[in-house]
């Protein structure tokens, strides 16, 4: 309305000032009415649309800002009384001609129109970016908490599990030496107790599985490095097939390659020809041999050869023949449900995905009334040291001394039965001295070491109900520091790489895997006290251990020695006392 006013009262003062000063000399020459009317016609015209037009000019950018703010009721209204109330007000004028004022008006109403349809353009496309920056907002903030929740349940997965692995490991442990205690000491004919003596090959197995479980997690998560490390193939297979009845045809030379993806592959396959194969005589038989490649003798650099697996055992008539398609669908995962609850075919994926990290062709195939699974390995052949080394392993113990005080601690009320009953029987004294029933006796056993051991072997983890969780690598670090000059063994269901490092940084020499037979432990532990205490004036580094690296070596048939040693940090001369040695160990690998 002020705009309308504004126009009214410019018209008229420009018309004045037209007809004072503009024409001055024209009027007077304007006699007759007509004529005056038309003259003041045109001026009103000429001036009210000039008026006009500025108005318009200088008002539109002005009403261009309400697209920035946007569609709302107070816009809205305003955008549409604006052009409604001026065209109102203006036609009211006496001084603005009704036809400049209608055009005018038209061209002020289509403006308004136009404005609101970007208002309304602007209003939906901040309504729909607000829209979304809202559902971003609560799908990047779902996003991080169910980020979180699976971080939390995978840690706590992690924990659980690492918990059930060691559970598992200490449990079978303790079955298995209980089983060699009845073996060893009750009346027992050979063919009575040949279960007995599976079950116990059995156990070994599944703590040797417990024991590959990080290489497994690395090996589905496609992370795993194989680790290539001399094997002789006779101790690997007999260690594979303990417990088992098949037929056995192995070349005898000593061979590199991963064990852990070997025995993974392996295992699975005569698992599963036992399982699969006939129900009565399934004649399993495992055939290792050295082949010519197909592209002829000279395809491999010296030493270098093919080795080949084959395993076969008879058809179970029951099943349906294994065609190259079904194991396709089975490797796919797109085969149909297992019949069976304990069968999901996970093994033989495992199997195809373990050959494919380490490069090893292989196949399952059947020919005739045999299943027949092959996979073939590259691998360079390397001189066994085994004769050499049992050679110096039978000169160490023959220096070993008598009547040595052994001082263990172990929370399993087994695990201490069967170290004091192998003890005595192996390691040539009596003087042999339990201690972890409780943890009272925990403090006793440091004590009690430091003053009369001359061998300590502890377990790492003992622990007696709620929080209390006493580490064996503590009480390592207390006989350090109370400057026990013995030997320091830990024997444990924890021998990963880490581990063993964590147990020598604590002062430890050797370590025991509890999955290794106990003739083997105390065997490798005599040889380890003469070369690490008895020779005190020569260099540590003889001393043995047969924890077990990443790539998880087989377990050592008894008497064999193990190919990993410590050796001492610095290289100044040691003491000549048979009590007294250095602990400060680092382990490394062969």
């Amino acid at each position: 309305m002020a705009s309308a006013l504004t126009v009214h009262l410019h018209t008229q003062v420009w018309l004045q000032h037209a007809y004072s000063t503009g024409l001055d000399l024209v009027v007077p020459l304007v006699n007759t009415p007509q004529a005056k009317a038309q003259l003041d016609w045109y001026l009103r015209d000429k001036v009210s649309a000039s008026v006009l037009n500025a108005l318009l000019a200088f008002q539109m950018p002005q009403m261009m800002l309400l697209a920035f703010v946007g569609l709302y009721q107070s816009t809205t209204v305003a955008t549409i009384l604006m052009p409604v109330g001026f065209i109102l007000t203006v036609v009211l004028s006496p001084e603005v001609p009704i036809t400049v004022v209608l055009l005018r008006g038209a061209t002020f109403i289509i403006f308004a129109s136009f404005l609101l349809a970007i208002m309304t353009s602007v209003t939906i496309g901040r309504r729909h970016s607000f829209s979304m920056e809202r559902f971003s907002e609560a799908s990047l903030r779902q996003s991080v908490e169910a980020s979180r929740a699976l971080e939390v349940a995978t840690e706590a997965s992690r924990k659980a599990d690492s918990i059930l692995n060691h559970t598992l490991k200490n449990t079978m442990a303790d079955a298995a030496g209980e089983i060699d205690l009845f073996l060893e000491n009750g009346p027992c004919d050979e063919v009575a107790c040949a279960p007995l003596r599976q079950s116990v090959a059995s156990l070994r197995r599944g703590m040797r599985s417990c024991r590959h479980r990080q290489a497994y997690l690395q090996l589905v998560a496609h992370q795993y490095t194989p680790s290539l490390q001399p094997v002789g193939l006779v101790n690997f297979v007999n260690d594979l097939t303990a417990g088992r009845h098949m037929k056995l045809d192995v070349k005898d030379f000593t061979a590199c390659f991963d064990a852990t993806l070997c025995s993974l592959i392996l295992d699975n396959a005569i698992s599963n020809a036992f399982k699969h194969g006939h129900p009565k005589t399934p004649n399993v038989q495992l055939t290792i041999k050295d082949v010519l490649p197909e592209s002829g003798p000279r395809s491999l650099p010296e030493p270098a050869v093919r080795l080949k697996f084959i395993i076969t055992n008879d058809i179970n008539p029951a099943r349906p023949k294994i065609t190259e398609d079904y194991v396709n669908k089975v490797l796919s995962g797109k085969a149909r449900p297992a019949t069976s609850a304990l069968s999901d075919r996970i093994g033989l994926q495992h199997s195809f995905l373990a050959a494919e990290a380490q490069g090893m062709l292989v196949s399952l195939t059947q020919q005739g009334g045999k299943v027949v699974f092959e996979a073939e390995l590259d691998v360079e052949v390397v001189a066994s040291q085994a004769e050499a080394k049992n050679t110096q392993l039978e000169e160490d113990l023959t220096r070993f001394p008598q009547g040595l005080a052994i001082y263990c601690i172990d929370d399993s009320a087994s695990a201490r039965r069967l170290l004091h009953h192998n003890l005595i029987t192996w390691a040539n004294t009596t003087n042999v001295h339990m201690f972890g029933r409780d943890e009272l006796e925990v403090s006793r056993f440091t004590s009690a070491a430091l003053a009369n051991a001359d061998i300590a072997i502890l377990d790492q983890h003992l622990e007696y109900g709620g929080e209390t969780n006493i580490l064996g690598t503590d009480l390592v670090a207390q006989l350090v520091e109370g400057e026990f000059q013995g030997l320091i063994c830990m024997r444990s269901a924890n021998v990963a790489k880490h581990d063993r490092t964590k147990y020598a940084q604590a002062g430890a020499h050797c370590t025991f895997g509890k999955d290794v037979l106990m003739k083997q432990m105390v065997q490798e532990m005599k040889a380890a006290y003469v070369r690490c205490i008895v020779n005190s004036t020569s260099a540590c580094s003889d001393c043995l251990t047969t924890a077990e690296d990443d790539a998880d070596f087989p377990t050592l048939n008894p008497g064999e020695p193990s190919d990993l040693w410590v050796q001492p940090l610095d290289s100044a001369p040691r003491p000549t006392s048979p009590r007294q040695v250095a602990y400060q160990m680092q382990v490394l690998s062969p």
